[in-house]
């Protein structure tokens, strides 16, 4: 099974809030500044969020979080 897919798999989870932040897929460091630039940017789209952090920062980190915050914006 290839990383991506079950990348997808996950962000689905997170945003249905069946499954609690996946601990250790994403560096503890980097879920604020993705945060950050998610609630400037909004969370309708990654590209505007990726584009405002470091390159090293990658997609699949950034769906993580992503999903997680949808999900949190979905139960208020």
């Amino acid at each position: 099974m290839k990383p991506g897919t079950i990348y997808s798999w996950v962000e689905g989870l997170l945003e249905d809030r069946k499954v609690s932040f996946p601990e250790g897929w994403v560096d503890p460091e980097r879920p604020r500044r993705i945060e950050a630039a998610a609630a400037r940017t909004g969370l309708e789209r990654l590209r505007p969020i990726k584009e405002t952090l470091p390159e090293d920062f990658t997609y699949d980190e950034i769906r993580i979080v992503v999903a997680c915050l949808r999900g949190l914006r979905a139960t208020v």
